[in-house]
């Protein structure tokens, strides 16, 4: 920690310190990050929250300049949370903490309109406060893994991203989870039928003949690490 404060001392903002928000699921990862901010960075914390949805009311409550959310939130999607900020704190600038550079966190992604993605695995938190000033000065910060993966898979034709509709997707999320066509179907609000052909249609177009394949493909893509998409309550046929 000596070390970590010895190299980010200078970071500018004491006399108004920019304010920051922190949403992560882990408490021992967000304490750590608070403690970052107030004593290495100089940095205002008005708000530390562990769920999506605590920490877009803290936010729309406090106005913080700067929001620090980890991008694997157990009770909403990323790019969700985004636009929700931009809807009522739209001056706020988000940078989104990863532990993954999966596929689908990038397809994800791709659709957001962050200020900043760091992979944790490339910038230690010591860069972290670096990354912070960079944003601060109106810059979009990327971390190379998450730029590379992103160009890879823009130049893929087989991207699932290029094959799958909006709909697989979300049925896709489901079959990762192990969910059968009726709990698919009560959870999309769909028929069990319809749930049926979705999973057909996507094995046919990703080329994969059987369902513990499809499942083996969607963990390798990284469906299995975010949330279940929406639940619907009224059954449409589509």
């Amino acid at each position: 920690m000596d070390m970590l404060n010895n190299s980010l001392r200078n970071h500018p903002g004491k006399e108004h310190p920019t304010r920051v928000a922190i949403v992560d699921s882990s408490i021992t990862k967000g304490e750590l990050l608070m403690h970052c901010c107030q004593t290495a960075w100089d940095l205002e914390v008005v708000a530390l929250e562990n769920s999506g949805i605590a920490g877009l009311a803290a936010a729309t409550r406090t106005k913080p300049d700067l929001v620090l959310v980890s991008a694997h939130l157990p009770d909403i999607a990323p790019e969700q949370f985004i636009r929700k900020l931009r809807s009522t704190v739209p001056a706020a600038k988000a940078i989104l903490l990863t532990q993954q550079c999966s596929e689908y966190l990038i397809h994800q992604l791709s659709a957001a309109n962050y200020h900043g993605v760091i992979w944790e695995m490339e910038e230690g938190i010591a860069a972290l406060g670096h990354v912070i000033d960079r944003v601060r000065n109106g810059l979009r910060v990327v971390s190379d893994g998450i730029a590379q993966c992103h160009h890879q898979m823009r130049n893929a034709h087989d991207s699932f991203a290029k094959l799958l509709s909006n709909r697989h997707l979300e049925v896709l999320i489901c079959i990762t989870k192990f969910l059968s066509d009726e709990e698919i179907a009560a959870h999309l609000g769909m028929t069990a039928s319809t749930a049926l052909s979705h999973r057909q249609q996507i094995m046919r177009k990703l080329q994969i003949r059987r369902t513990p394949k499809l499942i083996q493909y969607g963990l390798e893509k990284g469906f299995g690490s975010v949330p279940l998409p929406q639940k619907r309550t009224k059954p449409i046929h589509a």
